[in-house]
């Protein structure tokens, strides 16, 4: 029996900066996809935090911030970054898909509490841009006693396919 590559989108940010990441990769599975994103960043010294993996070749819309932290001061200034405006050739509030690492209250990105608190998170979210389907999904787990570490927003209905993993570390299994 062959197994098949197929295209994955790992999502994460990089612990040492809490830069937004994203990566597709050819892959036989998501964890498959996963651990070349994990052996990518080891291979560069960096310390990658996965929270969602997903089945296709997907972009991230989240083009207004290149941080976890939308109001980063490090955003200001690049000229990789588009301002969050509504597109309204996708209706009045088209449905996002909100990855990101749902964390306790005040738990910091570089924290090592995440491998084992963070869970993976995901979120469809109506709205008409972005940005605001990111501050509604970050409302809806304030309202829950926790944080959103958001690292990316897609457009539309996206299923993650990491049903292996619950937390970060996806070796980690709720007691």
């Amino acid at each position: 029996m062959s197994l098949s590559l197929r295209p994955f989108t790992v999502f994460g940010y990089w612990v040492q900066t809490c830069e937004r990441w994203c990566d597709t990769f050819q892959a036989t599975g998501a964890r498959n996809a996963e651990d070349q994103a994990q052996m990518g960043a080891a291979d560069i010294g960096g310390t990658l935090r996965v929270c969602r993996v997903a089945e296709g070749d997907l972009s991230a819309a989240d083009k207004y911030t290149a941080f976890l932290n939308p109001a980063d001061s490090r955003n200001e200034g690049r000229d990789d970054l588009e301002p969050d405006m509504p597109d309204y050739t996708l209706g009045l509030d088209p449905y996002w898909t909100v990855f990101g690492l749902a964390v306790p209250e005040g738990c910091l990105p570089g924290s090592p509490g995440i491998l084992l608190r963070g869970e993976r998170y995901g979120d469809v979210v109506s709205a008409p841009s972005a940005g605001a389907a990111e501050d509604v999904a970050r409302d809806r787990l304030h309202d829950r006693h926790g944080d959103l570490l958001v690292c990316a927003v897609v457009p539309g209905q996206v299923t993650a396919a990491d049903a292996y993993a619950t937390f970060a570390d996806p070796d980690v299994r709720a007691a």
